[in-house]
């Protein structure tokens, strides 16, 4: 047997790679521990070095031992080569280092700019964009350096059926790759692939020609990059040199093998032992660690079993041979089930229970394995029901970290233009205390909500929330709990008052450079100055770059004021888009204070190490394997006619990873229905399965005992409230509009009278129609009541005026631009015209004025504002006017008593409670005005209430009645009484209506 093809070996899926590694290599020393120092390892990434240096640390049992040179393969060691190279003339450091991938991606970002600046009928691109563009051509640069492809075949790639754009693309390409080099020499680097193959390569010709002593292993790799196939020749060449392939299929059939294409679990492996000339058959076993027989079989029956499953498309003929030995596909399913859960979050619960279990077993280990970074996520959270925190090596995005959250609400801001919705969350985020006292910051920041950011929104930008503290200082405010005011400038104390002025200064530099398009640098500046500052506790430290996050952010964050300062970012509309951008990639992995026998791993990590029980999550098509995601500047045509590998080889090595993963002693697969509201549709791998081996094992026990930790929870509806406040603390004194709410909606009244509870403004409000009805009694009554024109084209502009100064606070809002000042417009000619009619035949007699009168024996008060009240001059009688924007009572609500309003109003006038209306005036009318501007303008309702005395008889009786029921005290505020009667309420969620109503509780009361 030829000697240089005894030295590639293989490692079985049905056993630990590292711990077969490590057991194979101490034999093959003769069990001299001391030997491992000249060994060299070569794995294929860091995570793969550190599961190595675990297992040999569990082979010593934990004592201190002598550990082999280790390194990831694709990362060669200048000083390695240097050592390796001395007398020989090879000086690594003549190749210059490697362009920072952020200096790298601003500048292809400038580039994509200008490209697209100067191309006919596109608009601008977006700062954000370029940045994604220029992210996703950084990695078509690394995929072509991988490859040692020569740029200049990117003009040969598009055929004349493309369509236009994708010669454009091209075009840009080569004008962008031939200047780039120009661009490298004035950066003095080259790209990372290059210098990365030009090591490896340095490495491989140092291991060639100098032929070093001892034991050299390149472990764990499938040699997908020409560079690593490289220094794998430069190994096999080695008289102690050695390959050890993961998982290479020594059973697999010559038909199956020469059969192979991209998506197969060894296709890979293939192209590497036609590279190294190496025929399959002298691939041997490591080493082979022992277990129970049976267990043994059983994974050895699996492997087989996954090896058939997953057999090209043109030998799936042999299933039907391969399923009639039912003996060897139950030995593969032993300790092999699948769980099919209806959704993502109640798969993650399930796993949870899975990993559980483990630690129900003394020293047994267990690992998910996904590449789902949102199930993973899933799952740690379910975990902390059992107050688990598990080793997740995937780690998380930093900008969803605690300081990362910080540093994007601060971005935020300048995307809603200081808006106060996103100035609220910044200021609430847990570390902003601004150099006080936690609890005293939280209190400043509630007077703030509260009497300054409430309301219609303030002007844009730092100026307006000033301008609106300001306002505040020097007019009364009213307490939203009550009915008090109190004057603005004693809301707030001098030293709050003080906070409040520095923190809008803190905030001002970066409000103007923002306005100024400022760029990169200067912005990111005014960002970092406020995060700080805000984050200072009492002793002035800032705590947002502690921990992990804050590490990893501030390094990011110093890579980007290095490298990408003098970037333009697109103003307000760009920067907060474009920081998410760039620091979406930050990854914060932490090292310490998790699980020790719990793990989330990825299917790389997976292939270089086992736990007991393994569960392979996330098993849909698009998850795993990995959707091919187009690449926005080259198709699948153009990749494959350039020399890019095929898309299709990313699915051949999630296979192997599979494969790898499945061939465990105890192996759990599950996947979901649905995510994210979106049918799925299963893993390949389980639809070729089931095709074999019929119904996988169920493990369905999983999901209904997670599911029943929550079916034990009843939940009973709440009955309806039943407050029965004592009699002296009921009111005593009503408005008309409060009687109907008392009439309609009795709870309402208890929690505005009784408990004193009135609804905050929104924030950021927006112009409602009770808003809109404010606006226009506001504007009618000072045309009424001040002096000044009523008639003709004098008075339509004078109202005008009026409604301009009334609309003031809600003008810039485009709703009430665009549809109500139009709308008012109109009504205002309408009421001209109507009042030079009017005029002639009624005289205004009440204008906004109160009005009140108590009733009979039960010392009652009863109260109105008439929005106006005239007499006819002929007859005398009133007409007694409300005016309406919105909806207008029916007449079916008149009738029955429900819109007591208007004839509570008359009732006053006829008890002499308005001051210019004498006791005993007769009512001739009650009236709607529906003013909207619309279509019609207007709408004069008189016809709901048939008989005038009648309906002021029903409206008094009605309130005779509630003011003795609800003069007892075993009388309660009832919620919704009448159903019919009673539409969304401001108080339904203090009262919990949609708790209990239509549950048939509310028919006991």
């Amino acid at each position: 047997m030829d000697t240089q093809r005894t030295c590639v070996y293989t490692v079985s899926p049905t056993n630990d790679f590292a711990e077969t590694l490590v057991a194979g290599l101490i034999a093959r020393l003769d069990g001299d521990l001391f030997r491992l120092p000249s060994v060299t390892i070569y794995v294929p990434n860091r995570r793969a070095q550190r599961s190595l240096r675990d297992a040999f640390l569990r082979r010593s049992a934990g004592k201190p031992t002598l550990l082999p040179v280790m390194r990831p393969i694709g990362e060669v060691d200048e000083d390695e080569v240097t050592f390796l190279g001395a007398g020989t003339g090879i000086d690594p450091s003549a190749i210059p280092p490697a362009i920072a991938s952020v200096r790298r991606t601003a500048l292809l970002a400038r580039q994509i700019v200008h490209w697209v600046a100067h191309l006919p009928h596109v608009r601008d691109v977006a700062p954000p964009q370029a940045w994604r563009l220029a992210t996703e051509l950084a990695r078509l640069m690394d995929q072509i350096d991988t490859e040692g492809l020569d740029y200049k075949n990117l003009n040969n790639i598009v055929p004349d059926d493309f369509a236009q754009h994708w010669g454009i693309t091209t075009d840009f390409l080569s004008i962008i790759f031939q200047n780039w080099s120009l661009i490298l020499d004035e950066e003095k680097a080259v790209n990372p692939a290059v210098r990365r193959n030009k090591m490896m390569a340095l490495l491989s010709e140092l291991l060639e020609t100098t032929k070093p002593a001892g034991m050299i292993i390149a472990a764990g790799t499938t040699g997908t990059l020409p560079a690593t196939r490289r220094l794998l020749k430069a190994i096999q060449s080695l008289p102690d040199g050695h390959i050890i392939l993961p998982g290479f299929d020594t059973h697999i059939t010559d038909d199956t093998w020469n059969t192979l294409d991209y998506t197969h679990p060894q296709a890979a492996m293939k192209d590497l032992l036609g590279y190294l000339k190496i025929d399959r058959s002298f691939v041997q076993a490591w080493s082979q660690i022992s277990g129970p027989v049976t267990e043994m079989e059983n994974q050895q029956a699996r492997l087989s079993v996954l090896s058939d499953a997953l057999l090209p498309a043109a030998q799936t003929a042999l299933w039907q041979q391969a399923s009639v030995d039912q003996d060897r596909i139950n030995r593969a399913l032993e300790g092999f089930e699948l769980l099919i859960a209806p959704t993502r979050r109640e798969e993650a619960e399930a796993i949870a229970l899975m990993l559980r279990e483990v630690l129900e077993t003394p020293g047994k280990t267990a690992a998910l394995v996904t590449p789902d970074r949102v199930l993973a996520r899933y799952v740690r959270m379910a975990l902390t029901r059992f107050d688990i925190v598990i080793d997740d090596t995937g780690g998380d995005r930093a900008l969803i970290s605690i300081p990362g959250r910080l540093l994007s609400l601060v971005a935020d801001l300048t995307a809603g233009h200081f808006a106060p919705v996103s100035l609220l969350a910044l200021l609430k985020h847990p570390l902003v205390q601004m150099g006080m006292a936690r609890r005293d910051w939280l209190r400043l920041v509630r007077k703030l909500d509260r009497f300054i950011l409430r309301g219609p929104r303030p002007a844009s930008g730092i100026q307006g929330l000033y301008d609106r503290l300001q306002a505040v200082r020097k007019t009364d405010t009213r307490v939203r709990n009550g009915s008090r005011y109190i004057k603005g400038s004693s809301i707030f104390s001098a030293e709050e008052l003080q906070s409040l002025s520095e923190l809008f200064t803190i905030l001002k530099p970066l409000d103007g450079a923002i306005r100024d398009n400022a760029p990169l640098g200067t912005i990111l500046e005014c960002h970092l100055a406020i995060a700080e500052t805000l984050s200072r506790d009492q002793d002035g430290v800032s705590s947002l770059w502690k921990g992990e996050a804050g590490q990893a952010l501030a390094d990011a964050l110093t890579d980007l004021l290095e490298h990408a300062a003098d970037m333009q970012t697109g103003g307000a509309d760009g920067y907060a888009s474009l920081f998410q951008e760039m620091l979406s990639p930050v990854i914060v992995r932490p090292v310490w204070g998790r699980h020790p026998r719990l793990f989330i791993w990825g299917p790389l990590e997976a292939r270089m190490q086992r736990a007991d029980r393994m569960i392979l999550a996330g098993l849909n098509e698009g998850t795993w394997p990995s959707e091919t995601n187009p690449d926005p500047w080259l198709n699948r045509e153009m990749r494959v006619a350039f020399g890019l590998p095929p898309v299709e080889r990313r699915i051949g090595q999630s296979a192997h990873d599979f494969v790898q993963a499945a061939c465990a002693q105890e192996v759990f697969l599950s996947r979901s229905e649905k995510v994210d509201s979106s049918p799925t549709v299963a893993s390949r791998w389980l639809f070729r399965l089931e095709a074999l081996c019929g119904p996988l094992p169920s493990a369905k026990r999983y999901l209904h005992w997670s599911n029943q930790g929550y079916s034990d929870l009843k939940v009973t509806p709440c009955k309806p409230p039943e407050p029965k406040p004592p009699v002296t603390a009921r009111p005593t004194e009503l408005s008309v509009t409060q009687v109907e709410t008392w009439l309609r909606d009795p709870y309402a009244l208890y929690a505005a009278k009784i408990l004193d509870l009135s609804p905050l403004d929104a924030h950021e409000e927006t112009a409602s129609g009770k808003h809109k009805g404010v606006l226009i009694h506001d504007a009618l009554e000072k045309f009424l009541k001040l002096d000044g024109p009523t008639k003709g084209q004098a008075g339509y502009e004078r109202l005008l005026d009026l409604g301009r100064e009334a609309f003031e606070p809600v003008v810039t809002q485009p709703g009430v631009y665009a549809f109500w000042w139009p709308r008012f417009e109109r009504a205002a000619k309408w009421f001209i015209e109507h009042e030079m009619q009017r005029l002639q035949r009624f005289e205004p007699l009440v204008l906004e004025e109160f009005g009140s009168i108590v009733i009979a024996d039960t010392g009652f008060t009863v109260k109105a504002k008439a929005d106006r009240i005239d007499r006819n001059l002929e007859s005398g009688a009133l007409a007694i006017i409300d005016y309406k924007t919105g909806t207008v009572p029916s007449v079916k609500q008149a009738t029955a008593g429900y819109a007591p309003q208007l004839p509570l109003e008359a009732l006053i006038a006829q008890e002499g409670g308005f001051k210019a209306i004498p006791k005993g005036s007769e009512v001739e009318s009650l009236e709607f005005w529906k003013i909207s501007g619309g279509t019609p303008e207007y709408e004069i309702k008189n016809k709901q209430f048939k008989d005038i005395d009648d309906a002021v008889e029903l409206a008094y009786d009605r309130l005779l009645t509630m003011i003795t029921t609800f003069a007892r005290e075993d009388t309660a505020y009832l919620s919704h009484p009448k159903p019919a009667e009673v539409s969304y309420h401001d108080y339904d969620h203090l009262a919990r209506v949609k708790e209990w109503q239509g549950s048939g509780l509310e028919d006991d009361t």
